[in-house]
């Protein structure tokens, strides 16, 4: 599957992913081909791009709990937006505790990897669906590093409001890419994120936000923040915006903008990793533990240059799964020392879309015969033990 923009689109192409309007029903199907019509609706939408079927390629499949979140996204995303125009307005933001709340009850206290999809955005909703998303990996986060109560409302509070300055950025330098920003764009930057800061009246909370919202806040509004541009500043922050901080590079990273084209999650963690001293290395591996990044059934591009398929993820690291590589129809275990001096994943084998699994039924084609069967059966046990 591939990432088109809507400049691009032509009538014919398979939509990979559904669309939704903002009342969360569906406007058009996975697999649905294009029309010349369906070209134009989507360009009066707004879409940056959409995700599109590659000739013959069959549809990724997708659980009950993706559609859902999608749903989820495309609605909520609408609630933020009300949100944040009352803050602009200078009014107390209605429904933003229940907001939280709904947050954090449904993605606070998850049980497993949740497959973090990615939503298509337009430049005007931009701000709004990244802001979600970022709220809801900082549930997730707060979660997995144990943090109380108090603490997660805050973090979450915190991410869904942190961007409201930047809606009075210019169109123009949204457009750019930080290697094209200049001393004078870093200020106008730094501006509207103390301007946003502002207006939730920080000095007598006149919103009455959760006090560790504000001073998150508080640090993460100072100036603009990236490895790019350093400040020693940061070294004073609290793990609490440190989550905050991280949430917003992954979404930044793997989500669809008017700057770059998305990276994967593995590359995304991999920038991560490269600034421990910018993003605490236990929030992102916390992170990690949080989300689908390596699953079984997707495929991946080896460092010997060759192609596999995931037979068996592996939990503890997600990097050391078990693979069937397709040129030789050979098991390997990455997490045996021996083979992962040769065999390492570099990274998945799609353009940015996060459902990159194969079905069930095709992964049980890939291991049929007798041998591969015993192979993978001797290596579950050997990672049993």
């Amino acid at each position: 599957m591939i990432f088109v923009k809507t400049e691009d689109l032509k009538p014919g192409m398979r939509v990979a992913k559904p669309i939704y309007n903002k009342m969360g029903v569906l406007l058009y199907d996975r697999e649905n081909p294009l029309t010349a019509q369906g070209v134009i609706s989507v360009q009066n939408f707004g879409l940056i791009g959409l995700y599109i079927l590659e000739p013959a390629e069959p549809a990724p499949p997708i659980s009950e709990e993706e559609i859902e979140f999608e749903k989820f996204q495309t609605i909520y995303m609408f609630r933020i937006k009300d949100i944040m125009d009352s803050v602009l307005g200078g009014k107390k933001p209605e429904g933003i505790n229940l907001l939280i709340d709904t947050i954090i009850k449904r993605y606070g206290s998850l049980d497993h990897r949740f497959a973090f999809n990615q939503n298509l955005r337009t430049p005007e909703d931009y701000h709004y669906k990244h802001s979600l998303n970022v709220a809801i990996l900082c549930a997730m986060i707060s979660s997995r590093l144990n943090l109380n109560m108090e603490a997660k409302r805050g973090i979450v509070a915190a991410a869904l409001l942190h961007d409201v300055g930047m809606l009075s950025v210019p169109r123009s330098l949204m457009e750019k890419s930080e290697a094209e920003f200049t001393d004078k764009d870093l200020k106008t930057l730094a501006n509207c994120l103390q301007t946003g800061y502002q207006l939730l009246g920080p000095e007598s909370n006149l919103f009455d936000l959760p006090n560790i919202c504000l001073k998150i806040l508080s640090q993460t509004s100072q100036y603009y923040y990236s490895p790019r541009f350093p400040d020693d500043r940061v070294i004073r922050w609290t793990v609490n915006s440190r989550i905050l901080q991280v949430a917003n590079a992954f979404d930044n990273l793997t989500a669809m903008n008017l700057k770059q084209d998305p990276v994967s999650e593995i590359a995304a963690f991999r920038y991560l990793a490269e600034y421990p001293e910018f993003y605490d290395a236990k929030v992102v591996e916390a992170l990690s533990d949080c989300i689908r990044i390596v699953p079984k059934g997707c495929c991946v591009e080896l460092s010997n240059g060759e192609r596999a398929l995931v037979v068996k993820a592996n939990e503890q690291n997600f990097m050391a799964p078990v693979v069937l590589q397709f040129s030789d129809n050979k098991l390997l275990d990455l997490s045996n020392p021996i083979i992962a001096s040769t065999h390492q994943i570099v990274d998945v084998m799609r353009t940015m879309d996060n459902r990159i699994e194969v079905d069930e039924d095709t992964v049980k084609q890939f291991v049929a015969d007798n041998h591969l069967k015993s192979q993978l059966e001797k290596i579950k046990e050997g990672l049993k033990k």
